[in-house]
């Protein structure tokens, strides 16, 4: 099962701080930033040639390239040094605030609540479990600091328990490359690790019903990959049976059926016969929006064939899943998105996205009257916390998870039959945050081709809407983005600042139409989305023109860092975290179609190529910017910010700062793996966004007061 939000253990809660006021401050003078040499390469395309000049930063083992990396990171360091007491304070509140024994990711195995929580002074999560309730005693299952010890990076996804409750297995990824685990098992009747170990793996892996054979991903040693391995407990690895050759990245069990996919089909495996043959849905394929959960005797179906881009619901029987056998179940609509869905015994409960807000539908199958689960907060996160237990499908108690920007991380037990709902465990926020103290709003943004684009604000209540306020502007465009709690941007909203999400299109948030107006031949949208929202916020009064800043991460990184090309006077600062800025060289060695385009096609590379943010530097004013990389991102190679940055410095007309940030040591596209590690880089992030608001260090005073403030958590209300 893919185990949504593990992130939440890396989120952050920390105190707010009194709102302070621009300042100006004498800085020592700057050193010389470093200068990657030029060396023209050729490179052909089908259609024509270009030179790049920063080629060579490609070749991580050339020793001219790291040293290019180390000088950035010493620059960077050196520019950054006066923010440092700043980067302490809000380091020290991270650390000091965040609830040190607060249940996070829950979720339901067996009899169990399984969840992870944090202990003080500790950098990664403790996973533990309790039969029946939150209030039976604690049984600790894994402490991955102590797995921890002597690397560099650590990490585990959620840890997966066989379906006798006696076993556990777990990915362990200390390179920061998730494809490149070590699957380690421990019996929970005696506590020990067994010897087994599966290298390289992938971290998705599911249990047989038998209680010794484990299905896990691994890369095939032929090369490409990955492909469907099945491992007995007790034997050499090297023996493990090659199940399904390339399958679809992705493994799950769901309700005693073992589900993957390969070659647009899902297969689908019953967890009673660990060593039978994967069988595939029939043709036509499912689509690629598809889920499949079983109960009692059927299968239910979320796709998108058949042009239902929203997705609809069908259900087959288990026995007989050929296409004449599928009954519609949720025919597809143009207006609803169905996200997901959970299936029981009596009733189905669906998530929904009607214009960006999600709901949850609950349709009772005996023929009773269906109804929502709504929630009354303006922005907000909502989902669908799935078990693996075939129990849960007999029960008519559903888990939901919701969180907004004032309210912490929340899990609900739902009784579909009386409609109550039962606050299972909710995040604690420490040291005087008053979610009162804020205000949200949902805004709708107009593009400039007349689309509605949805923006999550937040600010701190009694701001002005009169133009003087430092706004932050998140934006992503790859994938739906909520508006989630995350305590580290109240650092930001208490001195005044606004933070906004643009939901730009090529994310999913109003359906299958909004995510296909940001790709392909329209992904400009995005990037003219996003500059629509940022000039609406100032003509409506959140924000102060001279004091707008951006913000992406990953693909996210392409909208900032196509925006900074676009309109580059529009900002005062950019942070890119490991942006996606060589669309163009990505997008011509992909093997055919994908969200970028067709490479085959030469009026697709002519559209890559009008936008891809490193081949479109000039020589220009840039904004202030901060760029962060890492040596081991498999998913966006270092050398794609750092050739941007070298281009970005021999070419730009302006004196703003221009910063690259690299990670040399352990750690991918996520970043450090610790939370403290991942709380200094927050710091830094967040310090230069205010040194370049003109913002000073919070005064004694002004701590003190922010000390005193009151506790208290607000339980978000359903309609």
């Amino acid at each position: 099962m893919t185990r949504r939000r593990l992130a939440e253990y890396l989120a952050f809660s920390i105190l707010p701080l009194a709102c302070s006021q621009p300042v100006s401050r004498s800085r020592p003078e700057a050193p010389n930033p470093p200068a990657a040499r030029v060396e023209p390469s050729e490179v052909t395309y089908p259609w024509d040639s270009r030179t790049d000049d920063y080629h060579w930063l490609e070749d991580p083992d050339d020793p001219a390239v790291i040293a290019y990396l180390e000088a950035e990171n010493a620059y960077a360091a050196a520019m950054l040094a006066h923010t440092e007491p700043l980067q302490e304070v809000l380091f020290q509140e991270m650390s000091e605030r965040v609830p040190e024994d607060a249940v996070a990711g829950l979720w339901r195995a067996g009899d169990f609540f399984v969840y992870y929580r944090m202990e003080e002074g500790k950098e990664y999560p403790i996973y533990a479990r309790r039969r029946g309730s939150l209030e039976a005693e604690e049984e600790i299952l894994l402490d991955v600091n102590v797995l921890a010890e002597g690397h560099e990076y650590a990490r585990v996804p959620f840890p997966v328990i066989s379906p006798d409750q006696n076993l556990m297995a777990f990915g362990l990824d200390t390179v920061g490359i998730p494809r490149y685990s070590t699957v380690r098992f421990k019996d929970l009747t005696t506590g020990e690790l067994l010897p087994d170990r599966i290298y390289p793996a992938g971290p998705q892996v599911a249990w047989g019903n038998d209680n010794r054979t484990l299905f896990y991903l691994a890369l095939d040693p032929s090369g490409g990959g990955p492909s469907l391995y099945s491992h007995l407990l007790g034997t050499d690895p090297a023996g493990d049976r090659l199940v399904v050759e390339r399958v679809t990245p992705g493994l799950s069990k769901i309700h005693g059926y073992i589900l993957t996919a390969s070659g647009g089909s899902f297969l689908y495996l019953d967890a009673d016969s660990s060593e039978g043959e994967f069988k595939p849905f029939p043709p036509p394929h499912l689509g690629g929006t598809q889920r499949i959960k079983a109960a009692g005797d059927y299968f239910y179906i979320l796709t998108d064939e058949d042009g239902a881009g929203n997705g609809k619901l069908i259900r087959t029987p288990v026995i007989a899943t050929a296409r004449a056998h599928w009954e519609e179940v949720v025919p597809h609509r143009d207006d609803v998105l169905l996200e997901n869905f959970e299936a029981f015994r009596d009733f189905l409960v669906l998530q929904e996205r009607e214009d960006g807000r999600v709901r949850l539908r609950v349709l009772p199958l005996d023929g009773r009257e269906e109804y929502d689960i709504r929630f009354s907060e303006p922005t907000y996160e909502a989902y669908l916390l799935e078990g693996e237990s075939e129990k849960a499908v007999e029960s008519d108690l559903l888990l939901y998870h919701y969180s907004s920007f004032t309210t912490p991380n929340t899990t609900y037990e739902f009784n579909l039959n009386t409609r109550e709902a039962q606050l299972v465990a909710q995040a604690s926020i420490r040291g005087g945050i008053h979610p009162e103290d804020y205000v949200s709003e949902r805004l709708s943004a107009p593009a400039p081709d007349g689309a509605s684009v949805p923006v999550s604000v937040l600010y701190r209540r009694g701001l002005e809407k009169n133009g003087d306020s430092p706004l932050l502007l998140y934006g992503y465009g790859g994938a739906t983005e909520n508006a989630s709690y995350n305590g580290a941007l109240l650092s930001l909203v208490d001195r005044g600042f606004v933070y906004a999400i643009a939901h730009v299109r090529g994310g999913r948030e109003k359906g299958a139409s909004w995510e296909q107006g940001g790709q392909g031949l329209n992904t400009r949208n995005r990037f003219t989305d996003f500059i629509a929202v940022a000039e609406y916020l100032v003509q409506e009064g959140y924000a102060d023109p001279k004091r707008l800043f951006a913000q992406g991460m990953s693909s996210g990184g392409l909208l900032v860092g196509a925006v900074a090309n676009m309109r580059p006077e529009l900002f005062r600062g950019i942070v890119a975290q490991v942006p996606w800025v060589d669309v163009l060289t990505g997008f011509m060695n992909q093997n055919g179609p994908s969200e970028t385009g067709d490479p085959r096609e030469e009026a697709h590379y002519r559209y890559v190529l009008s936008y891809s943010p490193y081949q479109n530097v000039e020589g220009k004013d840039y904004p202030n910017l901060l760029v962060t990389t890492a040596l081991r991102d498999t998913q966006v190679p270092y050398w794609q910010p750092a050739k941007w940055v070298a281009k970005l410095r021999a070419l730009k007309t302006d004196d703003n700062v221009l910063l690259l940030r690299a990670n040399l040591g352990a750690g991918g596209h996520a970043g450090v793996s610790g939370r403290y590690a991942r709380w200094r880089e927050a710091a830094l992030l967040y310090a230069f966004i205010l040194d370049q608001a003109g913002m000073k260090e919070p005064t004694g005073d002004s701590k003190k007061r922010s000390q005193g403030q009151r506790q208290g958590v607000r339980r978000p209300g359903r309609e």
